[in-house]
């Protein structure tokens, strides 16, 4: 007589096994499943992306959770809204690609600058929050470790969607709040490895209140519309009534870019003839470091100044460097077009704007002959005000 228990166990183990084996080819290794995560952000023409922020913290008792809305739209390159409403401090940042506006609800400001946010960078958005979607584009080069725990089903727009659920280690948007991260879970929907929800579990010894505290925050999105048609009314600013303008604010736990009086970070880069320069062969010679791209409206306005400053101050020691992040065949082409003729770096990566804390186009970065940051000036200028800036080093 057969052994029926046996055999349903057998059966059973079948299951598991080919559920199992079908589950690991479609997902292959974790960490090839983090790199597609980060091409299909990096590849986004356009985005539309809802949703919020759940936040619990305990704290010796204390107990305090908040839901934030957030909203993310994209037209790549060069326009951007990012609006997070805090009821402690709320922002939104919006860019029509020539013109970037920052504003904050509760001061009643915000700022205005004639510049466009550049594509793929990790800069801490205004109140310590993060650009998402430069974040997730950014998780092949940040995750040390990723594990695949099952998979689950994540309900958008009335539509449930199969996802893998993996968890991460390494410099993430959970670790970069400066905390020991406990968890980070991704839910990666498997068709388009796009990011549906992030769970981060983080412990802090020494928190900013004197005690221990813990958290868990749960990023949710209600809307994910990606390479779509998006209205340019989502790209246009109007100032909150009784709100002003001012030129810059700073508020605490928001990330200051500026460099200025610090020692210009080093870098190697390769040039458009391929060949691999560093910063540091200039040393004992002015630099001036220009970040641009061709797509951006001020840097095409700003570009023939640094020319003419290229030919006018070369023979008195400026050395004029344009860093640019696009592929190097646009570059030359743009470059011969418009007879640029100071160096070009190629930053495809935005390794050299991450270094120098770069968000938006144009920047440009002056040092002194001994290495250290005179200025850094964001958004387009006119000439008057950058002969301003030379002169801080000796140039006139």
């Amino acid at each position: 007589m057969p052994n029926t228990k046996l055999g349903l166990v057998s059966v059973s183990l079948f299951i598991v096994f080919c559920n199992d084996a079908i589950f690991s080819q479609e997902a292959q290794d974790a960490n090839e499943l983090i790199k597609k995560v980060a091409t299909s952000y990096q590849k986004l023409s356009s985005y539309i992306i809802e949703g919020s922020l759940e936040t619990e913290v305990n704290a010796q008792g204390m107990h305090n959770a908040m839901d934030i809305p957030i909203t993310m739209a994209g037209v790549v390159p060069g326009k951007m809204r990012m609006e997070m409403k805090s009821p402690m401090m709320g922002f939104l940042i919006v860019s029509n690609g020539e013109t970037t506006w920052t504003c904050f609800s509760q001061l009643k400001q915000y700022t205005k600058k004639v510049s466009a946010p550049i594509k793929g960078s990790t800069g801490n958005t205004p109140g310590g929050g993060a650009d998402i979607i430069s974040e997730y584009s950014k998780l092949g080069e940040k995750i040390k470790d990723a594990r695949i725990v099952g998979s689950d089903k994540v309900e958008i727009a009335g539509i449930k969607r199969d996802c893998y659920v993996t968890q991460v280690k390494g410099d993430t948007l959970g670790s970069s709040l400066g905390v020991e991260v406990v968890a980070d879970t991704l839910w990666i929907e498997k068709p388009t490895y796009l990011i549906l929800r992030q769970v981060v579990v983080t412990k802090m010894a020494h928190s900013p209140i004197g005690v221990p505290m813990d958290t868990k925050v749960t990023t949710k999105f209600s809307t994910v519309r990606i390479n779509e048609a998006v209205p340019d009314t989502l790209f246009a600013f109007k100032p909150p009534e009784e709100a002003k303008e001012v030129k810059e604010f700073a508020i605490p736990g928001m990330k200051q870019n500026n460099l200025v009086g610090q020692m210009a970070p080093d870098f190697a880069s390769k040039d458009l003839n391929d060949k691999e320069v560093n910063l540091k062969q200039y040393r004992g010679k002015f630099v001036l470091i220009d970040f641009w791209a061709s797509w951006c409206g001020p840097c095409r306005n700003e570009l023939p100044t640094i020319q003419k400053f290229h030919k006018e101050f070369r023979d008195k020691g400026l050395v004029v460097l344009g860093v640019n992040n696009e592929k190097a065949t646009v570059a030359k082409e743009f470059v011969k077009k418009n007879d640029l003729t100071f160096k070009i770096f190629m930053d495809d990566k935005n390794t050299v704007s991450d270094l120098y804390g770069v968000t938006a186009l144009p920047t440009v970065v002056l040092i002194d002959k001994d290495g250290n940051v005179v200025a850094q000036i964001v958004g387009l200028h006119s000439e008057a005000e950058l002969r301003e800036e030379l002169k801080k080093v000796g140039l006139e």
